[in-house]
């Protein structure tokens, strides 16, 4: 039998503290991966612990059997730039003399390195960072926002709020989100931030009078509205975005709570932002808070924002993706250039992305939601008699129905995007553990750890009754029809979201399984095996084809991808053909010029158009977007005169071009295309000028 008092006595003479694992949330001392109380962060910016956790992976860069570096969650550094500087000085060294000064120049890097880092719309990455840009969030969305009508977003604002009753802004949600997991999750961060600022302001005459609760109470103010997931501020470089970033995070939150003293925010501002309060200051601790405050930053607005929000404000989910802003509905043509440009300028050799093991839903689920953004009034139609029709399949807890809309609501939604083309086997399964994570993300009725059993089996229960085939079933007989319909538009969505992804500036990340059309969720549904015999085989069927130049064998074979589109087979021709390409000519893709093109006509606004270029070679790239407004009413592809009418691209050049898909040749006509031209037999277009 065991004697419990003796086992206390043990334990209590331990160098730890054994404590049920829920007190980490209010009880820490030690900086955790997010919330995760078993993984234990590192001090990078100690020498020797650099070192020593670096040691294994810089031999095998020194044995040439690495050749880059994708960094993940580099705001949990104390310090990335330094951290960045170190890992491009070690691996210098192997390259060149050690007597040869080390030059911290971006652009003549030693080691090619990536950072998976979340930037805002009006972010950059830091200049201090020794790196060749991200890994591609802020591409994926950029580029998911082409294939979203912007026109229709007030529309779809009006039928979200109306069928869920949720009218709370993107933004109030986010700063509400924020406060919740700063409350729940890392309240033992934040108490341990507030005691080490109580300290500060003790040891001055001005701020001594803060008390420990009331600036507990203005940091968790200023981390919920903070803009940005981290500042970069260090003694020796204040740059003058981060101190906008502060200046408005403070000036936000001072605003929220009239009832504490405003002076208190001024200390925190000034404390962020190492300005020294007097003479006596303790520089060294004003350094540190400053430097573990942005260390909590991050993990605040990751878990507030991508693991509580995103599953909360479900107007349109493919938006809802790593990096994403859902205060904006979609991206113009025009915007997308922009960003394209301003890349190829500071980051030409980026990753560009669609699909990531972090991906809340892969890149053909989203492409087939964005095609609600399209057709709003025959969205709220379906929604409508969907409601009336699955009522019955709703269980009665607590005066309420479960689920309630806005589950229902992303139900619907993540039914169209992930339906497959074949037999449906463990598709129930898959949809039930996927939307039980989801709420228990959104922690409104349940979450991780307090579970509701009653809600989670209410809401078990109806996603096996919309998707009983045993009998008959009134909401699949009307569903399958019209999502059968999306899944076609999201098909050739799907392939102009391919052909730009390899088009253009930065180096494509093609994820595993998506060579062809896949249509998972968020991990652990994405980690499903891949059927690589399946995707070998199709491109067996493919690679003689991207061999022949003979015009009529490519005609009957992109006819019969077209015809059997549902095997994937047109996407891995897409994806062969790009990668080809760029294989023949890398230095168009590697330092070629990007240029925008205008373009004119009835359906200007369906085409994304621009040239990749060098002196010696140029490359044209041709893909619709928006593609039902385009050919719903006709009921056929994107190709030909029906569709494109009097379009025109300019290229104020005579020119012949050669389509790289069918091996057809175009002549430009007074420095002008018809996009019919163009598009005349396969519905993307990439032309290389002769």
């Amino acid at each position: 039998m065991i004697n419990r008092e003796r086992l206390h006595e043990l334990l209590e003479m331990q160098p730890y503290r054994l404590a049920y694992w829920r007190v980490a949330s209010d009880e820490i001392n030690y900086r955790r991966f997010f919330d995760v109380n078993d993984l234990a962060g590192l001090n990078m910016e100690y020498p020797q612990v650099f070192y020593d956790t670096h040691r294994y992976i810089l031999s095998l860069v020194q044995e040439g059997k690495i050749s880059g570096f994708r960094i993940d969650h580099p705001d949990g550094l104390y310090d990335p730039a330094m951290y960045f500087r170190h890992l491009q000085e070690e691996i210098w060294k192997f390259k060149n003399s050690d007597t040869k000064p080390f030059m911290a120049d971006p652009k003549k890097l030693p080691f090619y390195v990536v950072v998976e880092k979340i930037l805002a719309a009006y972010e950059r990455l830091p200049e201090t960072w020794l790196v060749q840009g991200t890994t591609g969030y802020k591409f994926s969305n950029i580029l998911n926002g082409v294939f979203i009508n912007t026109v229709h977003e007030e529309k779809f604002t009006r039928i979200y709020q109306e069928f869920t009753g949720q009218a709370e802004s993107f933004l109030d949600l986010v700063y509400r989100c924020k406060k919740i997991i700063m409350k729940a999750s890392l309240s033992s961060e934040l108490n341990v931030l507030a005691s080490r600022l109580n300290r500060l302001s003790e040891k001055n005459w001005s701020t001594r009078d803060f008390t420990l609760n009331n600036i507990r109470r203005a940091l968790l103010e200023v981390v919920a509205c903070f803009p940005v997931y981290r500042t970069y501020v260090t003694p020796e470089n204040v740059s003058k975005k981060d101190q906008e970033y502060i200046d408005w995070a403070t000036a936000a939150a001072k605003k929220r709570t009239p009832l504490l003293e405003p002076s208190i925010y001024d200390f925190i501002r000034n404390t962020l932002l190492m300005v020294p309060t007097d003479e006596d200051a303790d520089d060294e601790e004003v350094q540190h808070f400053a430097m573990k405050f942005q260390q909590f930053t991050g993990p605040v607005m990751a878990k507030g924002l991508e693991d509580t929000c995103f599953y909360r404000y479900n107007r349109l989910i493919s938006m809802n993706e790593v990096g994403g802003e859902l205060q904006h509905f979609g991206m113009s043509v025009s915007a997308f250039h922009y960003h394209n440009q301003e890349r190829i300028k500071a980051f030409p050799h980026a990753m560009v992305n669609t699909s990531t093991h972090d991906s809340k839903r892969s890149e053909d689920v989203r492409a087939r939601i964005n095609v609600l953004s399209e057709m709003p009034e025959v969205w709220q139609k379906q929604l409508d008699y969907w409601f009336r029709m699955n009522r019955p399949k709703k269980t009665e807890i607590d005066d309420n129905l479960a689920p309630d809309t806005n589950d229902e609501y992303f139900i619907y939604q993540t039914l169209l995007g992930i339906w497959p083309f074949g037999e449906s086997e463990h598709l129930c399964s898959r949809v039930e553990n996927y939307v039980l994570k989801a709420v228990r993300e959104a922690k409104v009725h349940t979450s991780w750890i307090n579970q509701n059993i009653a809600y989670e089996e209410a809401l078990q229960k109806f996603i096996r009754a919309l998707l009983n085939t045993k009998t008959g079933n009134p909401f699949l007989e009307d569903f399958l029809p019209f999502q059968q319909q999306i899944a076609y538009w999201g098909m050739l969505n799907s392939l102009s979201q391919t052909l730009l992804k390899y088009m253009v500036p930065g180096v494509p990340d093609l994820y595993q399984g998506n060579e062809i059309w896949d249509f998972s969720l968020v991990d652990p549904d994405n980690r499903r095996p891949v059927d690589y015999s399946y995707r070998e085989a199709l491109l067996n069927k493919i690679s003689p084809l991207l061999e022949t130049g003979e015009i009529h064998k490519r005609a009957s074979f992109i006819k019969s991808l077209l015809a059997d589109y549902k095997d994937g087979g047109v996407k891995l021709w897409v994806t062969a053909t790009c990668l080809s390409l760029r294989q023949t000519y890398p230095d168009v893709f590697d330092n070629g010029e990007y240029v925008a093109l205008d373009v004119t006509g009835e359906r200007s606004e369906h085409v994304v158009a621009f040239l990749r270029r060098t002196s010696e070679k140029t490359i044209l790239i041709v893909a619709p977007r928006c593609i039902y407004g385009l050919t719903h009413r006709h009921n056929r592809l994107p190709i030909g005169k029906v569709i494109w009418k009097d379009t025109e691209i300019l290229l104020n050049t005579e020119s012949t071009l050669k389509n790289l898909f069918t091996h057809e040749t175009v002549q430009t006509q007074a420095g002008k295309l018809l996009v019919a031209d163009l598009l005349k037999t396969f519905p993307v277009g990439v032309f290389e000028i002769l």
